[in-house]
């Protein structure tokens, strides 16, 4: 069942009504009918993505109205996706938006992202993927063209975007299913707001630039690029990395309560390493970019129990939730990391 409730004045609401009473017949579905998610499509009229579970896999659902308010008048159109790799037990939280373009253009690129309820990747044991696939939105079938994963450290789970003045912007969860109890109360947050966007065929997510603005004066400029340990006395930080060419091996340690935690490029690609004490299976929170070696890094650890990593260039994104850390020290070649910033943030 889904229901609607509308507003006059973004502050107050009218009773909610039901405007989908059952699940879509004949497909073999699950009680999971959750988290819709509403955009204008291609050809005007309001669509509805839903996540669900069929007896293939994970499904998308899709519907659409005539309702020029989306209030009523909703209708089933058919499944926008199917998903049956990874062990997905169900499709969470499904975001269908423009990426490049007016959503009225034909050639513009859709996102569809969507998370993957007990999924696992076979080869690093990483849990409940996110997954976007970018490609063409008619307003009833989406064809894509390729797929990616949102953000390699699988922290950054039931993303939410939409278009604000021709940009997209989204906010995820920073928090996986696989590390928090389902008894208990457990402290998460949200992740920083990012951008979204399609360049050099690649999806990067990099930070809104109104992030900036919570820089609070610079703890460090020469220290950390010499190879010496820097504490952070002001709880949020970010870490500014400015790399000489691209190619070579670079650790970030991170002095942990409760792990041991660091950023470690080499040949392979970009790892977040995170061991903890007594654990023997840990997932391996890596980026295998041979092809996108990064340019520079932007970490932010600290009070926002977070371990967001944004590489520059065509690299890939990450976020590990972690409590505070107190210091940092960077291994690298000499030369190799050209300047080395350290921000105090206003968190």
């Amino acid at each position: 069942m889904q229901l609607t409730a509308t507003s006059h004045n973004i502050i107050t609401a009218s009773e909610a009504h039901v405007i989908l009473p059952n699940r879509p017949a004949g497909l073999g579905l699950t009680l999971d009918f959750r988290d819709p998610y509403v955009v204008k499509g291609p050809d005007g009229l309001w669509k509805m993505v839903l996540g669900s579970l069929s007896q293939q896999g994970g499904v998308i659902l899709l519907y659409e109205t005539d309702d020029p308010a989306a209030a009523d008048g909703w209708r089933f159109v058919g499944t926008l996706l199917l998903e049956e790799r990874f062990g997905t037990a169900v499709v969470e939280c499904p975001c269908l938006l423009p990426l490049d373009g007016p959503a009225n253009d034909p050639a513009t690129r859709w996102g569809l992202i969507y998370g993957l309820m007990n999924s696992t990747h076979a080869d690093t044991e990483r849990k409940n993927l996110t997954l976007v696939a970018v490609g063409h939105f008619d307003g009833v079938r989406f064809l894509t063209d390729f797929e990616q994963e949102l953000d390699f450290g699988t922290d950054n789970y039931a993303f939410q975007a939409f278009v604000d003045e021709g940009m997209p912007v989204g906010i995820g969860w920073l928090a996986n299913w696989a590390d928090v109890s389902h008894t208990i109360d457990f402290p998460t947050t949200m992740t920083l707001p990012r951008n979204l966007r399609f360049q050099d065929g690649a999806i990067l997510t990099p930070p809104v630039e109104a992030v900036e603005s919570l820089r609070n004066g610079i703890i460090d400029d020469t220290r950390l690029a010499a190879g010496e340990t820097v504490r952070f006395e002001t709880g949020a930080v970010e870490i500014l990395l400015d790399l000489s060419w691209p190619g070579a091996s670079l650790v970030l340690h991170f002095d942990h309560p409760d792990a041991d935690l660091a950023l470690q490029l080499d040949a392979e690609g970009l790892s977040i390493l995170y061991a903890l004490p007594g654990v023997v299976t840990v997932p391996r929170y890596i980026a295998r970019c041979a092809s996108r070696k990064p340019a520079g890094f932007s970490s932010m650890p600290g009070r926002s129990r977070s371990l967001p990593i944004m590489a520059a260039g065509r690299a890939p994104s990450a976020s590990k939730g972690s409590s505070q850390s107190a210091q940092v020290r960077l291994e690298a070649a000499e030369g190799y990391v050209a300047s080395g910033r350290i921000f105090a943030l206003k968190l």
